[in-house]
C-alpha cells in the first residue's frame, strides 16, 4: 500500500509501518528472552556482517534521523555469538544513538590481550548525540528505564538497553557505556574467544 502512495505521504507511511515492525521486533525478542535457554547458538559470526545487517534493518529509520554508520571492521574479523541476538542488540544500540540525536555512529573493533588467556575482540559503537546525563547512567540498563533524555520521547519504553544487557549477560558478551552529556556516547562489547562456549551453547 505504502509503495502505491505518492511522494512523501508513502515515505510517512512506510517509515510508520518500519517503526511498527521494529516495536513488535522487540517485543518478540523480549517474549524470547524469557526462555532464552533452549533459543540461541554461540558460533564464529562474522562480525562487520552482522553489523551492517543490523544496519540495514534499522536504515529507513536512520536517515530519517539524519544518522550515516560508519562500519570499520575488518571483513574477516569473527566473534563467538549468536548471529540473530548479536544483530538484535547491535540494532537496539544503533536506534537509541539515533533517537538520541547522533548523526554519526562509529563501529570499530579491535583484539586486546591477544595469546593469552582473556584474550577478546572488543566492539565499540561511538555516537556523537547528546549524551547521557551522569545521573542517568548507573541505570541505563534498568528495565524500563528513560531518563532524562526519554522522557523527552513520548514512545520511549526503556526496554532497548535492557535487552542488550540481559541477552550479553546470558551469552557471555561483556558490556559497558561510557558517555559525555553533549559530547556523545560509546558503548563497548567484549566478546572472549574462549571456544568452551561454543561447545556449551551446544548442550
Amino acid at each position: 500500500i505504502a509503495g502505491r502512495l505518492p511522494g512523501e505521504e508513502g515515505g510517512a507511511l512506510s517509515l510508520e509501518l518500519e517503526r511498527l515492525d521494529a516495536s513488535i521486533d522487540q517485543a518478540l525478542y523480549y517474549a524470547r528472552s524469557t526462555s532464552v535457554a533452549s533459543d540461541y547458538a554461540i558460533r564464529h559470526v562474522h562480525l562487520a556482517a552482522a553489523v551492517r545487517e543490523a544496519c540495514k534493518r534499522h536504515m529507513r529509520f536512520l536517515i530519517e534521523q539524519g544518522t550515516t554508520p560508519r562500519i570499520t571492521i575488518p571483513e574477516d574479523q569473527q566473534v563467538l555469538a549468536d548471529e540473530p541476538w548479536l544483530v538484535f542488540i547491535v540494532g537496539q544500540v544503533a536506534v537509541n544513538a539515533a533517537q538520541y540525536g547522533a548523526t554519526s555512529i562509529a563501529f570499530t573493533a579491535h583484539v586486546e590481550d591477544a595469546g593469552t588467556a582473556n584474550e577478546r575482540t572488543m566492539l565499540e559503537v561511538a555516537d556523537d548525540g547528546r549524551g547521557i546525563p551522569a545521573a542517568d547512567l548507573p541505570r541505563v540498563f534498568d528495565r524500563a528505564f528513560t531518563g532524562e533524555n526519554g522522557r523527552s520521547r513520548p514512545n520511549a519504553t526503556g526496554m532497548g538497553l535492557y535487552l542488550v544487557a540481559l541477552m550479553c549477560a546470558r551469552l557471555g558478551i561483556g558490556v559497558q557505556v561510557a558517555s559525555e552529556q553533549g559530547t556523545g556516547t560509546r558503548v563497548l562489547f567484549s566478546f572472549p574467544h574462549d571456544s568452551r562456549r561454543e561447545l556449551a551453547s551446544a548442550h
